[in-house]
């Protein structure tokens, strides 16, 4: 079966990364899978890494001529390949395969959405939905709650899916955990928190430091070890060390930077905490770190409260919050499989094709 996915965004952050997983699944099962991208994204480097097709349209300009120009790309794609569906990752360019479908009723459409934003209201993007889609795919159920609340979309025309992580790279190995403890400098004794993310205001930093400076100081846990690993975005490695060193934490802190094993740090650590104060409509972190059998505990915010066990979810901007859930977490993980994404959405496919 072809499966076209029409991923057209510009850096690999949790959105691409979801479209990506569901293309690998397909193509280790088996399928026939093209990946439509744009110049200069990073997913033609995944993509290539396994050996899926990628073809590359200006799907995000507004100019009328390369506008054009994208759509008979497109049409090339669908006369050339023939997928069976196509699977649009982002809104930039859903219009187009939408209206083919009204009109000329191939191929089948699904619309993934993976955004914290409210889809658009509107006349011509209800008719987009309710007309030229044959199913929509949200990454969190309250995502799901936008689209029938907003665009009046019929409930059994939508569902989650949280997305899937590679378990045979994400598992328990207390083999790199000890190795990795080793490296950096870490004792048996030694309880390790950790947060994965780039630097950026909206993940909450600065609220994680605070909370490992009443942990050590005023509740005496001085066996604790804070990582911290990340790369510059909005917000640089010197920031970080500046919150760091302001909150008097610098000699238990490590910085890490980006790292192709991040597995190794999940292992390695006793808690993943995930301090976001917004985005988090994926949440790849949780799901990385759970299924290497890591307990998380994360903000009140996005995807969150629906992955992870209640008693391990506190109020975003709230330092003393993480404190509290730090000592009172449940360990209990909850495991989201590539080949369980995989599943739960070929259900969906084989009810469409049923139709």
């Amino acid at each position: 079966m072809y499966f076209l996915h029409v991923v057209n965004i510009r850096w690999f952050n949790a959105a691409a990364w979801y479209a990506f997983n569901l293309a690998k699944i397909q193509k280790l099962q088996g399928h026939n899978v093209i990946i439509a991208t744009i110049k200069n994204s990073p997913v033609i480097k995944k993509a290539k890494q396994l050996d899926i097709e990628t073809i590359v349209c200006d799907f995000n300009s507004n100019n009328p001529y390369r506008l054009s120009n994208s759509i008979t790309c497109y049409l090339d794609i669908i006369k050339t390949y023939k997928p069976v569906i196509v699977h649009c990752h982002r809104g930039e360019f859903f219009f187009v395969p939408a209206i083919m479908r009204i009109f000329s009723k191939k191929p089948i459409v699904i619309r993934f959405r993976g955004d914290i934003r409210a889809p658009k209201k509107g006349v011509f993007n209800q008719m987009l939905y309710k007309k030229g889609c044959d199913f929509i795919i949200t990454s969190g159920n309250f995502i799901k709650d936008y689209y029938i609340k907003y665009l009046g979309i019929n409930s059994d025309k939508i569902t989650t899916l949280y997305g899937g992580v590679d378990t045979s790279k994400f598992k328990r190995d207390v083999n790199k955990r000890k190795a990795e403890r080793i490296n950096l400098g870490y004792k048996n004794e030694h309880y390790v928190i950790a947060m994965v993310a780039r630097f950026d205001p909206i993940k909450g930093h600065i609220y994680l430091i605070e909370a490992i400076r009443e942990l050590y100081y005023r509740y005496n846990k001085v066996n604790i070890r804070l990582i911290i690993a990340g790369i510059d975005s909005s917000l640089n490695k010197n920031t970080i060390e500046e919150y760091v060193k302001k909150n008097n934490i610098a000699d238990i802190t490590t910085l890490v930077p980006y790292r192709s094993d991040i597995e190794n740090i999940y292992n390695a650590a006793d808690l993943i905490v995930v301090p976001s104060i917004g985005s988090e409509a994926i949440c790849r972190v949780a799901m990385e770190a759970m299924a290497c059998g890591t307990p998380v505990i994360g903000a009140d915010t996005g995807v969150i409260p629906e992955i992870l066990p209640s008693n391990n979810v506190f109020q975003k901007s709230n330092s003393k919050a993480i404190v509290d859930k730090v000592m009172t977490h449940s360990n209990v993980v909850q495991i989201f499989s590539l080949q369980d994404f995989y599943d739960s959405y070929m259900l969906i496919v084989e009810k469409l094709l049923s139709q």
